[in-house]
């Protein structure tokens, strides 16, 4: 049998009724396949998927109603095109089968002509239907891809360093691929690199903003332990992104270098949207800075600013999602009620951010996040521990 022909299952307790249908489909390019019972055509369709099937109502047993109903309910088999043929020529009937999912209602006596021309334009559907399935899924499965590797490329949360800092993260895009990104790594034996960004959308495009982020770090590294100075990197990757040219991508960044054994956050940041904030104890500053965002303009220059670290501080950053959350009155949730959130649940000691997305969900009354949502934090022990 050709495994190319279009299969079509007929339905039908009448053996007459099938015969004349098989029949008129024979000098045409399909594969018929008959079954005298509802039963009989569940059983088959569990071994092998038709691609059309044509379901007289009117069985006893199990009528071609439940049939259909079965049918629609299967995730295997809910998108199998199905014409249900019918001697009840009343419109409740043929509502209640295309309530059921049945595509098309066929009265008896039927014209055998008519019947072939809607099985063709069902079947084309059909092809059509599949050939978009495929690339779906083609495509989700390169996404998804694509995810691991993203995820792979983020830093490793939950790291202790020199048994006095601790840093950690939450990473929450709100498609399969996201457009927030961060990084924390070693420059030397006395210096870590961190960082969080923000580009403008989400997805597949501003994915790969990330990936030319980490890219760009990766080629850089050498120069920053040369000349550790975050105004100068946030020029040059400023650079960097106009001479690529993401058209209308642009991306905001707070970059920090910290000396772990001076104990000073040396940083800068492009983007005033969100400011860094350095708590110790339930008292705390942010960072505040006023530069544009990087990939918008050339010769645009960066601060570079510093800051003591104490003993039993921490600092959270956060992406826009964390403040710009609506609730159903469609108010934003602020900079100062996040802060909030994070004092009552005393984020700034344990960076454990899991109550802290709960809180931000149940403000936003949601199960999901309409845009990348990432926290993450430093913190050096108290001077007991």
């Amino acid at each position: 049998m050709n495994n190319n022909k279009s299969k079509i299952l007929i339905v039908d307790d009448e053996p007459v009724n099938r015969l004349i249908l098989a029949r008129s489909f024979l000098e045409d390019e399909y594969a018929i396949f008959e079954s005298s019972s509802g039963y009989e055509a569940l059983t088959f369709i569990d071994h092998e998927v038709p691609d059309i099937i044509l379901l007289d109502i009117m069985m006893p047993g199990m009528d071609g109603f439940q049939v259909c109903e079965k049918i629609k309910n299967n995730p295997k088999t809910f998108d199998v095109p199905i014409l249900l043929i019918t001697a009840l020529n009343d419109k409740q009937s043929k509502l209640k089968g295309l309530q059921l999912g049945a595509n098309d209602v066929i009265t008896k006596p039927f014209d055998i002509f008519e019947v072939k021309l809607r099985v063709k334009q069902y079947l084309k559907m059909r092809e059509l239907f599949l050939q978009i399935k495929e690339h779906n899924d083609r495509m989700k499965k390169e996404i998804l891809a694509a995810r691991k590797i993203q995820l792979n490329m983020l830093p490793q949360p939950s790291q202790h360093i020199n048994n006095e800092y601790f840093f950690n993260y939450e990473y929450y895009p709100c498609e399969d691929l996201g457009g927030d990104f961060l990084d924390f790594s070693p420059i030397s034996s006395s210096q870590y690199l961190f960082y969080i960004a923000d580009v403008s959308g989400h997805g597949v495009a501003s994915s790969l903003v990330t990936v030319f982020l980490k890219e760009f770090f990766n080629q850089y590294l050498k120069k920053i332990v040369i000349n550790p100075n975050p105004a100068d990197i946030l020029q040059k990757l400023n650079n960097a992104l106009l001479a690529v040219n993401f058209e209308d991508k642009y991306m905001t960044m707070f970059i920090g270098i910290l000396n772990i054994v001076d104990n000073i956050m040396y940083w800068s940041s492009a983007g005033p949207n969100t400011f860094p904030i350095l708590f110790n104890g339930k008292n705390y500053i942010e960072l505040e800075n006023k530069a544009p965002a990087l990939g918008w303009w050339a010769d645009i220059s960066f601060n570079n600013y510093s800051v003591e670290f104490p003993h039993g501080s921490s600092l959270i950053c956060y992406s826009d999602a964390a403040i710009e959350i609506k609730n159903q009155e469609n108010q934003q949730l602020g900079r100062n009620a996040f802060i909030d959130i994070l004092i009552q649940n005393k984020t700034y000691e344990s960076l454990d951010f899991q109550q802290t997305l709960h809180d931000l969900l149940d403000y936003g009354n949601i199960i999901n996040f309409d845009d990348d949502l990432t926290l993450m934090g430093i913190k050096r022990a108290k001077a007991s521990e």
